[in-house]
């Protein structure tokens, strides 16, 4: 079935869930229980059983003590110190990742019906791209800057989409500017947008297989709550598909390869990655006084052949292009959960250059999800002063303004805005067990999707619902 750092936690206890999540539950006769609007209880409570069994060694008297080492790291922005240690690493992953896991897991949800398995749109034909490229002086390939020919994917519209872009639209125009914004404003890194443009190579087209299936690229997403929530997204389209009257004797087994996670971040996670991938495909272990009717009921998250992890250890504001590019390419997803701003205040103008070689390296219908707190802020400074831009307003100019104008790609958009939030709420609800306190989570959400070769931003876009 291949269809389809630290946060700023609600201070409360998540024990009063939204109105939306008191609904009176009932069950589907698959062995979940829903509410009206809620993501499956027992699903929910799956996804913190593959923490409680990956992180029990963290999970012990000593945790605490560690944890607050880590959050005052945290606030000194000793990253560093921070994410030293295997015990700081598996402290922060029991600790904030749960929750998280169970957020990320709902905001899948609700963009999934942008979401494809590998079936993006088909790049522009070749005889097409020869007819934009010039050979430069020095021999490397760059591309012509006159105006590109049509771009059609041959894909109706979704309705959905229609809305939502819609929305989007109005959402993105009703945003105030910076104080004293105007058009010729100039921050640091936009003034040439981007000066380092014209020495990036054009990527070449990966040539190793590429597995089929969903493929997502996790930037900053080391602790494991990423790849929890989409192993635990998948298994929801399974039931989901199992519950569609139309799929009436069709098989709903998850396919193998259905998903491929990739968790790229500074610190050295593997471990971590590995022991929740190993968690994620095995039964939770029960007790031996455990019932029959428990044990039939206790299976594994996704089967260990739906999917496959990996942890990449680079820095994104100096990473290795050579490995990032394929990446970037090869992804139908790309997420920066909790990391964007982060990297904003360490470097305005290397985290222009990161969003500006996705933008070179990323295929046409490419999703590009950012989730942080809502509010951020980042400081720049600016003929000797320092302003503060909302880190919305940054994200916005570089994919929807800045990179039309760059010498390496052809004139015009090269992102959509599909989807945008100021502020959400993810409220946990009552009955889930974990052996320490959760919290709620409140975020801002954007959603880009990368456009074709002249495609319009304003136009009906693919049909990417299921």
């Amino acid at each position: 079935m291949a269809k389809g750092k630290a946060a700023r936690p609600d201070k409360k206890k998540a024990d009063s869930p939204q109105s939306s999540r008191n609904a009176q539950e009932a069950s589907d006769g698959t062995g979940f229980h829903t509410a009206e609007g809620a993501m499956p209880l027992e699903l929910q409570q799956q996804v913190l059983n593959v923490f409680k069994e990956a992180c029990a060694g963290a999970l012990g008297s000593d945790l605490e003590p560690v944890v607050q080492t880590v959050k005052q790291h945290l606030f000194n922005r000793d990253f560093a110190a921070a994410f030293g240690s295997d015990r700081h690493l598996w402290a922060y992953a029991a600790r904030w990742s749960p929750s998280r896991a169970l957020a990320y897991l709902q905001i899948f949800e609700d963009i999934s019906p942008f979401v494809t398995d590998g079936e993006r749109t088909t790049p522009a034909p070749v005889e097409e791209m020869k007819a934009l490229t010039l050979q430069s002086q020095n021999g490397k390939q760059r591309l012509n800057s006159a105006d590109p020919p049509p771009y059609t994917n041959g894909q109706g519209p979704s309705d959905l989409f229609v809305r939502l872009a819609a929305m989007a639209k109005k959402a993105s125009d009703a945003v105030d500017k910076p104080p004293g914004y105007n058009e010729d404003t100039q921050v640091p890194g936009y003034e040439h947008p981007p000066s380092y443009g014209a020495h990036v190579d054009l990527p070449q087209p990966v040539t190793e297989d590429v597995k089929p299936g969903l493929r997502i690229a996790c930037l900053g997403g080391g602790a494991g709550a990423e790849l929890v929530a989409s192993a635990a997204w998948l298994s929801l389209q399974s039931r989901k598909a199992s519950e569609d009257p139309e799929a009436e004797g069709e098989s709903t087994v998850i396919d193998a390869d259905s998903l491929d996670v990739c968790c790229v971040d500074i610190a050295r996670w593997a471990d971590i990655v590995l022991k929740l991938d190993e968690s994620i495909k095995k039964p939770p272990t029960l007790s031996k006084y455990a019932s029959a009717a428990a044990r039939t009921a206790n299976v594994a998250l996704l089967p260990a052949e739906a999917m496959t992890s990996k942890s990449m250890q680079q820095d994104l504001l100096d990473a290795n292009l050579d490995c990032m590019r394929p990446l970037f390419q090869t992804s139908d997803l790309i997420t920066m959960m909790f990391t964007l701003n982060e990297l904003y205040s360490t470097s305005v103008s290397k985290t222009q250059r990161l969003l500006f070689e996705l933008t070179v390296a990323t295929s046409p219908g490419t999703l590009f999800l950012v989730v942080d707190s809502p509010g951020s802020y980042s400081t720049v400074t600016l003929n000797g002063t320092e302003k503060k831009y909302p880190m919305q307003w940054l994200l916005d100019h570089t994919l929807l303004e800045a990179s039309r104008h760059t010498r390496i790609l052809p004139r015009g958009n090269h992102w959509q805005k599909v989807l945008t939030d100021d502020s959400r709420w993810f409220r946990l609800p009552k009955g889930l067990q974990y052996p320490i306190d959760l919290e709620n989570m409140r975020y801002q959400i954007h959603l880009y999707r990368r456009l074709g070769v002249g495609e319009d931003p304003t136009a009906p876009g693919p049909s990417l619902a299921r």
